[in-house]
């Protein structure tokens, strides 16, 4: 038994008070602000559209219409919101604070169209960027980031967000992300889409999402018909540590300049950790499905079908890797299965895998089947690499 004096107690009662007190304080350090308006402006006329919401936000003060924010706020859209519809008719939206945007309307969310001419949110400094339920489309003529570009410092989520037909127009290797550009961490997206976004420059990357640097997390994301010129149709991943679960890519392409990675492009020292999915009908020159040349690309228990390596090869550089092409990093795949992947190219080689010279790959508890190579190694090619398969099942 343990006895406590009055004054242990009275301690005791204080101490649980200025608990109390100090959590009660930090859940208070929130604002809700209301949008009742399509309008995208930022005036003196008595409303609160969606800039003014955000400015509010930023600056802790009222804004027009709109509530002054409070520390970590939070936009929701009101009653005066009956179109989906609000089309930028300025720069993109500026966040610098903490702000969690919910699209969600009487009826049905919000789309927040770019209108091809602003990229839609630039996430600043210490900023941070929460958004659900909502569109994003027509975001860009931009180098980088049609629909959204965190910056270094900044962070994003998101759940519940389509990103539609976005682009960017850099034509450096290092400009591209249709959709997203990240410098920042992309703390969780979750089931998301990505549909129709590009990177158009000479030499974009990331048709959908670039990480320059940037860690993201994705669950249960969707990427279609994503197109880059250079590498990457879906997602280009430079010095970024990528994990996806349960990430869908079809239809993406990654161009001919030189065209790696029909989904995802991981380079420099990028790492990427990849659990089920499945990834089908990608296209590339080489690695229809998923490029490596970074530090490690690890691959479990996912399915890949139909991808296509189109690259012809040349007498200094072998080309192929229907579903997965390693150049020189660590590639490991654990109970994975590729069928019916191709390498059509005039010496395309590998027509599910092409472990390049100095790569290593090993292929575990994995069935690969009915893949067809123009030159050689319809199930695996290894051009001077290691290769190491345990356990798992070549077929035709």
């Amino acid at each position: 038994m343990i006895l406590y004096t009055p004054r242990a107690l009275q301690r005791a009662t204080l101490l649980l008070t200025l608990l109390l007190f100090a959590s009660w304080s930090m859940t208070a350090q929130a604002a809700t602000i209301t949008v009742n308006t399509n309008n995208d402006e930022q005036n003196t006329d008595g409303d609160c559209s969606l800039r003014e919401a955000i400015a509010a936000a930023n600056t802790d003060a009222a804004v027009d219409g709109c509530t002054a924010g409070d520390g970590a706020d939070t936009i929701v859209f009101g009653g005066g919101v009956l179109l989906a519809d609000v089309t930028l008719a300025q720069d993109g939206f500026v966040v610098t604070s903490q702000i969690a945007i919910d699209g969600t309307l009487l009826l049905g969310t919000v789309t927040l169209d770019g209108d091809n001419r602003h990229r839609i949110f630039d996430v600043s400094g210490d900023g941070g960027l929460t958004l659900s339920s909502m569109t994003l489309t027509r975001g860009g003529d931009v180098e980088q980031g049609g629909a959204v570009l965190v910056r270094e410092g900044a962070r994003f989520s998101a759940s519940d967000v389509t990103f539609d037909n976005n682009w960017a127009m850099g034509d450096a290797a290092t400009d591209g992300g249709g959709a997203i550009y990240a410098l920042g961490p992309i703390d969780r997206l979750e089931d998301a889409t990505f549909t129709n976004n590009r990177a158009i420059g000479t030499s974009g990357s990331g048709g959908a999402i670039f990480l320059n640097g940037a860690d993201a997390m994705l669950v249960n994301v969707t990427f279609t018909a994503n197109r880059a010129q250079r590498a990457g149709g879906g997602i280009e991943n430079r010095d970024g540590a990528l994990t996806m679960a349960g990430v869908d890519f079809s239809a993406n392409n990654a161009g001919m300049n030189p065209g790696n990675g029909g989904a995802v492009h991981l380079s420099a020292a990028g790492s990427a950790d990849i659990t089920g999915g499945v990834v089908s009908e990608n296209v590339a020159r080489e690695g229809g499905g998923f490029w490596n040349s970074g530090d490690t690309m690890r691959v479990s228990n996912t399915m890949f079908t139909g991808n296509t390596a189109v690259g012809d090869g040349s007498a200094d550089r072998i080309q192929g890797g229907g579903a997965l092409f390693n150049n020189g990093g660590l590639l490991i795949l654990e109970n994975i299965t590729a069928i019916d992947n191709h390498a059509i190219g005039t010496s395309g080689s590998g027509g599910a895998i092409l472990n390049g010279s100095g790569g290593a790959t090993w292929v575990m508890t994995s069935t690969v089947s009915e893949n067809v190579a123009r030159r050689a190694g319809g199930g695996l090619e290894d051009d001077g690499g290691t290769v190491v398969i345990v356990m798992s099942t070549f077929e035709e």
